[in-house]
């Protein structure tokens, strides 16, 4: 008796093994797992990425431009009144000013670095570094490191290290070192090739930025991990088409003889061109004519029997332009950008459309802002730089830094000062919130109010200033009402 086969049956169709997914993405392991066996592939080839595709490099120009850096003003808080804490804010400039040991570019240049970093590798690190320089009263300066010095296969099993994941030590759930390599190689990426000589380096001197997108994640992910197979398909299908398109734009031909008797003799020509001269002779072994390339002006000179066809390839159709751009929406998106702003595509969108994609921007900016460039980067940096003001002998009781972004821009600044105006005057937001918005601090504002106060003259040059404008917008609009003129 013939055994019958019961087909295993799942509650929800997307767990079943049968059909056409079989066991796709059923691959999985812990975040220290997929790190170690996956994680240099990804980096390395969103590397190539950026270097390679336009698309990529675009994206990231964009990414980065969105972002900005953001300015650090030091407070403090006397007799319940809050000040600027000047002598701190003057060391802090120094140090901001050149905050690197590299001594490139100021701490604007750490932050695109540290965003460029976070959207090609997922992460970015540098190293706190005790060290003295020319100019600088703290002794306090950055180290960036590229991520690929730490080997997230290392583990530490042969050099009897415990609690270590991904090139980094952990102790009481939290890292306790990190392992770099002294020198990375070009084989790095292959399976067997951990390099063993590793630097110890304690945690607290290191500013690791990544988002942690699963519990017990301590590697960032390339933010074009989802999408570089699509990226690759895609170029490949550019590729294709314009090779497809160059050989529909081609003709050939195929000259066929049915009088075997007329054929021309041995090394004779058979194309004359314009000037008389000859192209293509006929082949000396197997007797026939050898057609090599054709210019304009060419004429073919047919022999007794002989008929010619042409032939000319398909175009690539209607259908690519859609496909193109489907695909790419797609992979714009996945980086957390719009397709607008990458590809600098505006047509037929409504004033609507582009606020939403301004509150679009500024919404994936402040998330930014808040989830690593701030938490991760800024206020380890930050503490440090108090915990070295005090060990110098600077009062740094009850300072605290505020952070002030980027100024917003917007397509109707009259439109959304009149909202600001209104929020204010019904006391639904501070107005130090709406000058930070703009790149202003409200101390600042309110210092030019006072030296307003104490120079009348000053203030009665600006108000006739403004009137002086009005009067003479005014002027012209009656001229023109006058004298029928257009304006």
């Amino acid at each position: 008796m013939a055994k019958s086969t019961i087909k295993k049956e799942t509650y929800y169709e997307g767990a079943t093994t049968h059909y056409k997914i079989a066991y796709r993405g059923l691959l999985d392991g812990t975040p220290q797992q997929i790190a170690a066996r996956e994680l240099l592939f990804l980096i390395a080839r969103s590397k190539s990425a950026h270097r390679n595709n336009s698309l990529m490099a675009s994206a990231h120009k964009k990414h980065v431009q969105n972002l900005g850096s953001v300015k650090v003003k030091w407070k403090k808080k006397v007799n319940s009144r809050v000040k600027k804490a000047n002598v701190i804010q003057k060391l802090w400039d120094e140090i901001a000013d050149n905050p690197s040991i590299d001594n490139y570019g100021d701490f604007h240049s750490v932050q695109t670095l540290w965003n460029t970093s976070m959207f090609i590798s997922g992460e970015a690190i540098s190293r706190m570094v005790i060290r003295k320089r020319k100019g600088i009263t703290i002794p306090l300066a950055l180290q960036h490191i590229d991520n690929i010095y730490l080997d997230p296969r290392y583990t530490g099993e042969y050099d009897n290290i415990p609690n270590l994941k991904n090139g980094i030590q952990f102790k009481d759930g939290a890292p306790y070192r990190y392992f770099f390599s002294k020198e990375p190689e070009s084989k790095l990426i292959l399976p067997t090739s951990v390099s063993s000589e590793k630097i110890p380096v304690d945690a607290k001197e290191i500013i690791h930025l990544f988002i942690q997108d699963m519990p017990g994640q301590w590697r960032g992910i390339p933010i074009a991990s989802p999408i570089i197979m699509p990226l690759y398909a895609l170029d490949d299908l550019n590729e294709a088409t314009v090779r497809k398109q160059q050989a529909a734009q081609a003709v050939a031909w195929v000259v066929e003889n049915s009088k075997p008797s007329s054929l021309l003799a041995i090394g004779r020509n058979h194309v004359v061109s314009a000037d008389g001269s000859s192209t293509h002779p006929v082949d000396a072994i197997e007797e026939k004519r050898k057609v090599t390339f054709s210019t304009a002006g060419e004429t073919q000179y047919l022999e007794s029997g002989e008929t010619i066809q042409f032939f000319q390839g398909e175009g690539i159709g209607n259908n690519y332009d859609s496909l193109v751009l489907y695909e790419t929406r797609k992979i714009i998106q996945s980086l957390g950008l719009t397709y607008q702003q990458v590809t600098g595509d505006i047509n037929q969108l409504s004033f609507s459309s582009l606020k939403f994609i301004i509150n679009e921007i500024k919404a994936r900016t402040d998330f930014l802002y808040n989830t690593y460039i701030i938490s991760q980067g800024l206020k380890p940096f930050l503490n440090k730089f108090l915990e070295l003001c005090q060990i110098h002998g600077y009062n740094v009781n009850n300072v605290y830094p505020c952070f002030q972004y980027p100024k917003s821009y917007s397509i109707d600044v009259l439109k959304d000062v009149q909202a600001d105006l209104l929020e204010i005057s019904n006391q639904l937001v501070p107005k130090a919130d709406k000058l930070q918005e703009r790149g202003y601090e409200y101390e600042d504002i309110q210092h030019d109010l006072d030296i307003m106060k104490e120079f009348p003259d000053l203030q009665q040059d600006v108000t006739i200033l403004g009137q002086g404008n009005s009067d003479n917008s005014n002027n012209s609009n009656s001229n023109n009402s006058n004298t029928g003129t257009q304006p």
